[in-house]
C-alpha cells in the first residue's frame, strides 16, 4: 500500500513531518492551480476533468474549495511553476522537474537510468512509493516550501528521424534534437545532441538543423513532426517521471486532515488516469503516424543493450552530483534499481556500479 493509495497511510507520513493541518469545521478554500503547459495536454486536461471533481466529491458539503485554473503559461510559465507554488503566487502547480535540475535533483533519477520500464502507470506507482519509503524525496519538495500530490510522467521515447535506424552505427555524425536532460542518451553513441523544443522541431528537421529527435509519441503526433521525421523507431527507453502536481505547504498546513486526504486520494485517481491517458493516446497517435505515412520498427534487444552499454553511466555521474550536496543519490538509486527489479523491469544496465 502506497501514500498515494491511502488517505490514511498519507496522514500518517504528513503528521510525521509535521505537515497535517488542523482539524476545522466546514471551511472555504481558495486554491488556484497552475501549469504552464495548456490543457490539451492529459496531465493539465486531468486536473480539470478528473482532479478537480474528485477532490470535491470526497469534500461533498463538509468544506468547499474555490478552484481557479491558471494555465497555458497564463501565470506561470514552463521552468517557473515550482518557485509560482513556493512563493504562493498560486496554492497548486503542475511542476516539471526535469527543468529543475538544481533544486530538484533527486526527482530527475529516471533519466538517469533510461531503459527501464515502457508502462507508464508501473513507473509512477514506483516514483510514489520512492518518494514515502526516502524521505530526501519529500525533503527536496518541502526544501521548496511545498508538499509533493501526485506524480506525472510521460511515455516512452522515440527516435524521429528524416533516416532509418536499424542500429546505433546509424547515428554516427548525425544530429539529433534532445531537449535537457535527455541529450545525455546521444553521448557515446556517435550522434550529436541538439537542444530544442516543440516550438522549434519541425522547422529545424525541415531545414536541415537536426536530423531528427529524442521525444515521445504524445509529443511526435500532435506536433506533426513525423510528417518531417518520418522513420519511428521504437528504443524502448522507458516512461519518465517528469514531474508532480504539488500545493503550496501553507497553504497545505491550513487544511483540515480530511481536506489533505481529500486531496491525496485524488492525487491517485489523477495518477492513474493520466498514466492510463497517455498509454492510450501514444498506441493511437502511433497507428495514425503510420497512417499518415510514417515507417515505424523497433530496435532490437541486441541494439537497445549496445546503446545502454554505450553510454557513460549517467546514474554514477548524477550521485556525485547530488552527494556532493549532502543528498543520499546512492542509496535512492539502489532503491530504484531493485524497485524495478522486484515488479519484473528487465534491466539491461545496473546503473551507478
Amino acid at each position: 500500500m502506497t501514500l498515494w493509495k491511502s488517505g490514511t497511510a498519507a496522514l500518517a507520513l504528513a503528521v510525521s513531518l509535521g505537515l497535517a493541518g488542523p482539524s476545522a469545521q466546514a471551511e472555504t478554500f481558495n486554491v488556484n492551480v497552475a501549469s504552464g503547459s495548456p490543457p490539451v495536454v492529459p496531465w493539465v486536461k486531468l486536473i480539470s476533468e478528473v482532479f478537480i471533481p474528485e477532490v470535491n466529491a470526497r469534500l461533498g458539503d463538509e468544506h468547499t474549495i474555490n478552484w481557479i485554473e491558471s494555465y497555458s503559461g497564463t501565470v506561470a510559465k514552463v521552468g517557473g511553476v515550482l518557485e509560482a507554488v513556493e512563493s504562493g503566487l498560486v496554492e497548486m502547480g503542475q511542476v516539471y522537474a526535469i527543468f529543475e535540475q538544481d533544486k530538484l535533483i533527486l526527482q530527475n533519477i529516471t533519466y538517469m537510468t533510461p531503459f527501464g520500464s515502457d508502462d507508464l502507470e508501473l513507473v509512477t506507482r514506483m516514483i510514489g512509493e520512492l518518494h514515502e519509503e526516502h524521505p530526501a524525496l519529500t525533503q527536496a519538495w518541502q526544501d521548496n516550501g511545498q508538499v509533493f500530490i501526485a506524480p506525472i510522467g510521460l511515455d516512452t521515447h522515440y527516435l524521429a528521424t528524416n533516416f532509418p535506424v536499424a542500429s546505433i552505427d546509424d547515428l554516427q555524425g548525425r544530429k539529433i534534437g534532445g531537449a535537457g536532460t535527455i541529450a545525455n542518451w546521444l553521448n557515446g553513441v556517435g550522434a550529436t545532441a541538439v537542444d530544442g523544443n516543440f516550438s522549434v522541431h519541425y522547422n529545424n528537421i525541415q531545414t536541415g538543423v537536426y536530423d531528427g529527435l529524442l521525444n515521445f509519441s504524445s509529443g511526435i503526433f500532435p506536433n506533426k513532426l513525423h510528417e518531417v521525421a518520418p522513420q519511428l523507431t521504437r528504443v524502448d527507453f522507458g516512461a519518465q517521471f517528469v514531474g508532480a502536481l504539488t500545493i503550496n505547504a501553507d497553504t497545505w498546513n491550513s487544511f483540515p486532515e480530511e481536506v489533505q486526504t481529500a486531496f491525496l486520494e485524488a492525487g491517485e485517481v489523477y495518477r492513474l488516469k493520466v498514466s492510463k491517458a497517455l498509454q492510450n493516446f501514444a498506441a493511437i497517435a502511433e497507428g495514425k503516424m503510420v497512417e499518415q505515412g510514417a515507417t515505424q520498427s523497433r530496435l532490437s534487444p541486441e541494439e537497445r543493450q549496445r546503446w545502454a552499454t554505450a553510454l557513460p553511466d549517467l546514474a554514477a555521474d548524477w550521485v556525485d552530483r547530488a552527494e556532493s550536496r549532502g543528498l543520499p543519490a546512492q542509496e535512492v538509486l539502489d532503491a530504484w534499481m531493485a524497485k524495478q527489479a522486484e515488479n519484473g523491469v528487465e534491466l539491461v544496465r545496473e546503473w551507478g556500479k
